[in-house]
């Protein structure tokens, strides 16, 4: 009986073809070897043949004894293969000052390296980490967030770029002046074995065998389980067998199928049966795999079993549904005849239904007949590749729930008509086929004790250089209200150009400022500025500005004075995220800085008396306290006082998450005053249109009186909150989609906005257009890809000067000659900035 079982596992090792291939295979390959076969060896694999069939059609599981061992990492959620999986050999703890940091856990492979942080106290930033290797080489900080993030939270995830090759020993250093030494050993037993350099591991993790079973052409197998936090988690995995379809629905998303009647179950050597709490996919190489979290720890004594009722399968198709639209397609009933071949069985269409007015839009529903479960196979979802003559809304939905296959009819805005051929490239199944696994558990190992790294070596990063001032030169020109200044990159410094309409022929070097400039705000008089200004920068093809200082200029001095250095960017930020604004007096200004804080806002705001700092060099932020819930995107002094307008949402854990506009009676010896919410029966379009204080000291956006009303353009009277709205724009926005920007005119009666046309294609460009108080389109400044927010009307109103293209074109638009002027040409990213003299 040895030898029967030996044998067993020997074929059962095999990838092993459906039953309707396995017995004809198997007996060819026994017939081959007879004439050598001794015949008492001959009836043990006839009767283990026997055995094989029989395990492979009722789908009962089998072992399979190649010792598969995965590392469950609890704070992701993820297994991890051994065998290629470096860990930390235990955490490590840093103390300075009363305050401790921990490496507890870390893991890399050749994609990535990933550590977990625990703070004494609360956590903080990390950017700028780095791991630096015994040579020196430094292995840059791709991504952070805080773990969990939320409020209060002492937890950060750290990734760098994967290892180098036989790295072991390695350095973290965080700028705050943490440098924590970490070794690192391989997983794999038969790399490092786990007796004499055990690993760090989170949690326990099965080193029993692996159990697989095989059913309609799919391999399924429990490749790992875990217990950790009062929770069971199983890695379950799936591989096709005969190459008719792969395991997993469309793109592998979903492996395993269930419902409330027929539910995945883990039941304990108590009987107890533990919930299932989440079941995330977790694609792995060559396969398709789910990770399953249960709510409990099994009882002690032996294996759980896991009953799964069935899973996902796709197949690529080659077919198509043709559909006869005449020639002038309107809501209705759509004759069909077409058939489809799927899983074996056939999707038959007879009707489709047109819905839409026929006008302005109209969309096709195909809707097959019921499906049916055949030898435990049930269609599940279509796959539609794109039609002839059709960009864009094209797709499927499950076929248990109608519109099984859809097409938007306006494409470009024209209607589609004639016949319409809609390719179906693929389709899901569910394979009804209930299987159970015997899962092994090991109990959980002792909890490593951190080793204590020496504190001495806590050394904090240097601070960042200022500019040199070397470089500022000033034309001696002066400065007269109406004239247009905006500013163009040039290497390390910024060029400072001024225009004067209709006295000009072209732009005149008003200054050279050190850095790259991002923003000016001009004196009262004239005769300087402040500005803001750091380093220019390219990541992912998007130029930005970082590094940003706050500097003060009066042009007959020598050169700029630096106020006040902010914190580079965040590592997973890519953009100009320092934004200031200054009061009408000049007196004060308000900063905007990206702030990855643990929950609540990623922004954070704060104020500087700036005339005092001028002149005394007190120039301490005052950092802006919120309510912790409330997520503020942009702040707006008013144009003739102290108060302030923020734009944003209660976007807290108890907040509804609906936007808002505030005002805040900023007083410096009241820093407690907190801002009031002014819009309680206004709702906002999707997206985010910032608030635009007017000259009448009212304000303008977007609204709607609720949320199923049609957009209008509205006045908002902030003391009384009375709401005095333009007539409502048609749906579709008059034939086009607000699509960012909004300006509005000194005199309140002409718009500038940033729009997309309703029945754009994928070639169409955004515009950047006129519009009135009603929203009827006009004149169209500009068209691009790349449409940047830098636009400003001149006092009186008859000047536009925006930028466009990336900020790499400038132009001037006379409202009253109709004329485009362009201004000025430069690399993409170079002009950052524009405004007119007041």
């Amino acid at each position: 009986m040895s030898k029967i079982r030996s044998a067993l596992v020997l074929i059962a090792r095999r990838d092993i073809p459906d039953d309707t291939d396995l017995w004809p295979q198997l007996a060819g390959r026994l017939e081959r070897k007879d004439a050598r076969m001794n015949p008492k060896l001959k009836l043990v694999w006839t009767i283990v043949l026997a055995l094989i069939i029989l395990l492979v059609v009722t789908g009962t599981v089998y072992a399979v004894s190649n010792w598969l061992k995965y590392i469950y990492v609890p704070q992701a959620n993820t297994f991890l293969p051994a065998e290629s999986t470096l860990v930390i050999k235990q955490p490590v703890r840093q103390e300075h000052d009363g305050r401790t940091v921990t490496v507890t856990q870390g893991t890399a492979n050749d994609r990535e390296t990933t550590l977990w942080l625990a703070f004494s106290d609360a956590a903080r930033p990390v950017d700028g980490a780095t791991l630096k290797t015994p040579d020196g080489q430094e292995i840059k900080l791709t991504n952070w967030q805080y773990e969990p993030n939320e409020p209060g939270t002492h937890g950060i995830r750290v990734s760098f770029a994967a290892l180098p090759i036989r790295t072991t020993r390695l350095e973290l250093i965080l700028p705050e002046g943490w440098q924590i030494p970490l070794e690192w050993v391989a997983l794999s037993a038969r790399e490092t074995p786990v007796a004499t350099e055990q690993a760090s591991l989170p949690t326990s993790v099965s080193t029993a065998e692996t159990s697989c079973a095989v059913s309609h052409h799919v391999q399924l197998c429990v490749l790992s389980a875990a217990q950790t936090d009062g929770k069971t988690v199983i890695l379950v995995g799936a591989k096709p067998i005969g190459g008719l379809w792969t395991a997993g629905s469309q793109n592998g998303a979903s492996l395993l199928w269930w419902d409330d009647v027929t539910p995945i179950t883990l039941v304990d050597a108590a009987g107890r049966s533990l919930p299932l709490e989440t079941a995330d996919p977790a694609p792995f190489d060559g396969a398709v795999a789910a990770t399953l979290t249960f709510t409990g720890i099994p009882a002690a004594g032996g294996s759980v079993k896991l009953s799964i009722p069935g899973f996902y399968v796709h197949a690529p198709l080659q077919q198509s549904v043709l559909v006869d639209l005449g020639p002038d397609p309107q809501p209705g009933l759509l004759t069909v005849n077409a058939d489809l071949d799927v899983f074996g069985q056939t999707l038959r269409f007879r009707t489709g239904n047109m819905e839409g007015d026929g006008k302005t839009g109209l969309r096709l529903y195909l809707n097959g007949e019921p499906v049916s479960i055949v030898n435990g196979v049930e269609p599940f979802m279509l796959e539609m590749g794109r039609p002839d003559r059709v960009d864009d809304l094209f797709g499927t939905g499950n076929l248990s729930g109608g519109k099984d296959l859809f097409v938007e009819l306006f494409q470009g805005g024209k209607k589609l008509t004639g016949k319409l051929l809609l390719p179906v490239t693929g389709a899901s199944a569910i394979i009804h086929a209930p299987l159970s696994f015997d899962v092994p558990l090991s109990s959980a190992p002792p909890t490593a004790t951190p080793i204590v790294a020496d504190p001495n070596t806590f050394l904090p990063a240097p601070t960042v250089t200022p500019l040199p001032f070397d470089n500022y030169r000033y034309s001696g020109n002066p400065l007269n209200f109406g004239d247009l200044l905006y500013t163009v990159l040039s290497g390390d410094n910024t060029q400072l150009y001024v225009y004067t309409p209709a006295k000009d022929q072209s732009p005149r070097l008003l200054a050279t400022l050190p850095g790259a400039v991002a923003q000016i705000h001009l004196h009262a008089d004239r005769l300087g500025l402040d500005y803001l200004a750091g380093k220019a920068l390219v990541k992912d093809e998007i130029p930005y500005i970082d590094s940003i200082a706050l500097y003060t200029l009066r042009f007959a001095d020598p050169a700029p004075r630096l106020l006040h250095t902010f914190a580079p960017n965040p590592t997973n930020w890519v953009g100009t995220t320092v934004r200031g604004d200054w009061s009408f007096d000049g007196r004060y200004a308000i900063f905007r800085t990206a702030f990855m804080v643990s929950g609540g806002s990623p922004w954070q705001y704060a104020w500087l008396d700036v005339s005092s700092c001028r002149a005394g060099g007190d120039c301490v932020l005052q950092k802006f306290v919120f309510q912790p819930n409330f997520d503020f995107s942009e702040m707006q002094f008013a144009p003739d006082n102290y108060q302030i307008l923020l734009t944003g949402s209660d976007a807290g854990p108890s907040g509804t998450g609906q936007s808002g506009i505030f005002l805040l009676d900023f007083d410096p010896l009241k820093p407690g005053n907190l801002p009031v919410n002014i819009n309680a029966n206004l709702s906002f379009p999707d997206v985010a249109y910032e608030p635009i204080w007017t000259s009448q000291h009212t304000i303008f956006m977007p609204c709607s009186d609720a949320p199923a009303s049609l957009t209008a353009f509205c006045f908002i009277d902030p003391a009384s909150g009375k709401v005095t709205a333009g007539a409502a724009i048609s749906v579709g926005m008059n034939g086009y989609r607000l699509f960012g920007g909004i300006w509005l005119s000194p005199s309140g009666k002409q718009i500038a906005a940033v729009i997309f046309p309703k029945n754009g294609t994928r070639e169409s460009l955004l515009e950047l257009r006129l519009l009135d108080l009603d929203g009827h389109p006009g004149t169209i400044l500009a068209e691009s890809q790349d449409l940047t927010e830098n636009l400003a009307f001149s006092a009186s109103g008859q000047y536009i000067a925006y930028s466009f293209m990336n900020g790499q074109k400038l132009e001037l638009f006379d409202t009253l000659g109709g004329a485009s002027t362009l201004l000025s040409s430069a690399d993409p990213g170079t002009l950052t900035w524009l405004g007119w003299v007041p």
